[in-house]
């Protein structure tokens, strides 16, 4: 019943003997209040209850699932070939201990790798030498078949060009006790190359254009040797007609450049991409001379980051290879030379 204002509860019983009524009344906030009061404390526990599973579980998150998640991923990149990762991680715990381990694991991996990689391309280095060894014969033969020939008929000039160049052209090649050359160095070996080619080949020129800049440039010895090769016996040698090398030389910011290209029969974009695919690759293809792909190892091992090479269309008709490496080294003058032939 409501009474001025304010809800009570009537109880009320008859009494037969006397036949009177015995009435009790009490506000009802009095009987709610209890109810009310338990009913708080109920809710405030189960809040404090949920925040503090939630607060367990980021716990156990942060501290066991994230952990256990990077060193299930870093496995994984190692079981790809990736032995360079590493688990970044601050905590001193038994996670974070595992985690150095780890490091330390992969660091000893990545080294023993490494060291076996270096091994296996100074054997494929010593395979080529041994291939260039059984090409040369070859080659010589048919350089002094030329003099013989150009003597018979009395050209002195040619038998001259001929063998000097041919000698230049050894004295460099035999002279394997350095591994290591400047790009001068290389560039008067292929101008010798080339020079003797032309001279058996009539219709082959070349032209040579490489800034005085990056003459002191260093790199590997016969480095250029296989791609200029490459260029000739599978460019230009399947096409009649004159035919043109072309080797030009471009210092970037952070490379030195080498573009080699020809006016040969060239590749179409299957072709050429399935070239740079399988430079990449850590076994040479059957269907790649062992040369270009030792030359692109060399470098890309030797120098990091993006240094090798990369086969393009060329707009002479043929192919361009470009040959890319770190500049570490600075040359010594800063005009620019040209050759050509």
């Amino acid at each position: 019943m409501s009474l001025n204002g304010k809800r009570y509860s009537l109880f009320y019983v008859r009494s037969n003997n006397l036949g009177w009524q015995a009435v009790d009344y009490m506000p009802l906030e009095t009987i709610i209040a209890p109810i009310q009061a338990n009913q708080k404390i109920f809710y405030y526990s189960v809040a404090i209850l949920l925040i503090g599973n939630i607060i367990l579980v980021a716990a156990l998150y942060r501290n066991i699932r994230i952990p256990l998640k990077q060193l299930l991923r870093s496995f994984q990149k190692m079981k790809t070939g990736d032995y360079t990762t590493r688990i970044s991680t601050d905590r001193h715990t038994e996670f974070g201990i595992v985690h150095i381990q780890f490091n330390q694991m992969a660091e000893q991996i990545q080294a023993l790798i490494e060291n076996v990689y270096q091994e296996q391309l100074r054997s494929r280095e010593s395979h080529l030498k041994q291939l260039q060894a059984q090409i040369n014969p070859h080659f010589l033969y048919n350089c002094l078949n030329f003099v013989h020939v150009m003597n018979q008929r009395g050209d002195k000039e040619a038998v001259s060009a001929m063998i000097l160049n041919l000698g230049s052209y050894y004295r460099y090649t035999t002279r394997l006790e350095e591994q290591a050359a400047t790009l001068e160095e290389e560039l008067s070996m292929i101008a010798n190359y080339l020079t003797i080619l032309s001279l058996r080949m009539r219709r082959l020129h070349y032209e040579l254009d490489v800034p005085a800049s990056m003459q002191a440039a260093r790199l590997p010895r016969l480095t250029l040797q296989p791609v200029v090769e490459n260029a000739v016996f599978h460019g230009v040698d399947h096409k009649p007609g004159p035919c043109v090398i072309r080797i030009k030389g471009v210092e970037e910011e952070r490379h030195y450049v080498i573009i080699v290209e020809d006016s040969g029969i060239g590749m179409d974009k299957e072709g050429i991409s399935g070239m740079n695919e399988r430079l990449k690759l850590k076994k040479p293809h059957a269907s790649m001379g062992l040369g270009v792909w030792n030359v692109h190892q060399r470098l890309s091992h030797q120098f990091k980051g993006d240094s090798g090479l990369t086969v393009e269309t060329s707009p002479l008709g043929g192919l361009r290879v470009v040959i890319r490496w770190n500049n570490e080294m600075e040359g010594s003058a800063h005009a620019s030379s040209a050759y050509r032939g």
